[in-house]
């Protein structure tokens, strides 16, 4: 029988969603802030520091806050695209055009829909860090879907499109985009749950294949919307290493530490980050890689004098605050980076997990081509 039910649509553009009052990200509201609010003011004067010496960049009059963790936006327009831009707690450092350029972006696989594991009568995401952490029983089979999701397509049409226009502005000047595409840190969810007696070796297999898959093709993705001639693209993850390690060969009970052993022994960055420590959580073995990218990127760049800034989701706001807690540690500064956060320009509505936050990660019927298209519409010049 064919179900001819009408599928609700589980997004809406964030401008609709701002005029109805229903506009939510993580676990709070959005909403459209006067040019008078002092953390706009604040916004704006940075805004206009960043970007003084490219000319066919220009502030609009829209701003908006995020009611849970206190970020602001402002519209901020290149040549005729209009995107929603906050810096967080960075400095705001002039970019100088035709000067060597570090970008660091990034992009998460998945969706919370996308791999799902039945244990019993429930369902568990597989990609959600916090699902994994809370799953209690054993996890019997998973589920796989290859179809790309909402949240992959989403961010790679916003941040490369960013990118690509941000570039065009900085003239001849020669870009790196550093692109974190987390695989390893994907796999590292799926060895926690083997290593806790959670997930056969069997079922980690198939997990593991179905994040590699992923990411080749999120990076297929990235690779195929930034096409300008003086932007390089390196993408890859800090723990990239892991690709040369038997995870099979310690005892489950001994992997997390063997791991930090030998993250340690890679290099002096991963060792400054660990420190002594052998029993850190494989979690915190996933937290310090972002931390990790910022650091390397930033000690690279003052190497080459080259200008260094990151360009991101706004839910990656606590990576730069915790690679600032680390600076002294490490002997690595990032104190006057400069920080970009790109607004999404949908917001959801619909959960895919009830529970969780509004993201689109975690939005209902991400994978079905209808919520994909009508994303990737918005971002049609």
């Amino acid at each position: 029988m064919t179900d001819n039910r009408v599928r609700e649509v589980p997004i809406v553009s964030l401008d609709e969603a701002l005029r109805e009052g229903s506009a939510m990200f993580a676990g709070g509201t959005i909403k459209e802030a006067p040019a008078t609010d002092p953390d706009v003011v604040r916004l704006r004067h940075k805004l206009t520091t960043i970007f003084e010496k490219l000319p066919r960049c220009r502030l609009g009059e829209k701003a908006i806050v995020h009611s849970q963790s206190g970020l602001v936006f402002n519209e901020l327009i290149i040549d005729r695209t209009v995107y929603l831009v906050g810096c967080g707690e960075t400095k705001g450092t002039t970019l100088q055009p035709g000067r060597q350029t570090d970008i660091i972006t990034g992009s998460c696989l998945f969706g919370s829909e996308a791999i799902v594991g039945h244990a019993e009568s429930r369902t568990y995401s597989l990609t959600d860090p916090h699902a994994i952490r809370n799953l209690k029983e054993p996890i019997e089979t998973i589920s796989v879907d290859t179809r790309q999701h909402v949240y992959e397509a989403e961010a790679v049409a916003r941040l490369s499109m960013f990118v690509e226009d941000l570039a065009s502005q900085l003239e001849k000047a020669e870009i790196t985009v550093h692109v974190h595409v987390p695989v390893p840190e994907y796999e590292i969810y799926g060895l926690s749950l083997y290593c806790a007696g959670k997930m056969t070796r069997e079922i980690f297999e198939q997990y593991r294949e179905a994040v590699r898959q992923r990411g080749r093709l999120v990076e297929a993705l990235i690779t195929g919307k930034m096409s300008r001639k003086n932007v390089r693209i390196v993408a890859k993850s800090p723990l990239n290493w892991l690709d040369t390690f038997d995870v099979f060969g310690p005892k489950p009970e001994e992997l997390a530490r063997r791991l930090c052993i030998r993250a340690r022994e890679y290099n002096g960055l991963w060792y400054d980050l660990i420190g002594e420590d052998d029993t850190l959580p494989l979690s915190e073995l996933n937290h310090l890689s972002y931390i990790y990218s910022y650091l390397a990127t930033a000690k690279q760049a003052a190497h080459l004098q080259s200008q260094v800034l990151f360009v991101e989701d706004p839910d990656e706001a606590a990576i730069y605050y915790h690679a600032l807690k680390a600076q002294e540690r490490t002997g690595i500064y990032i104190d006057k980076m400069t920080g970009l956060y790109v607004h999404p320009r949908v917001a959801v509505k619909n959960l895919a997990f009830p529970n969780e936050d509004y993201v689109l990660f975690n939005c209902k019927d991400g994978c079905e081509p209808e919520t994909v298209d009508m994303t990737l519409r918005l971002y049609e010049r």
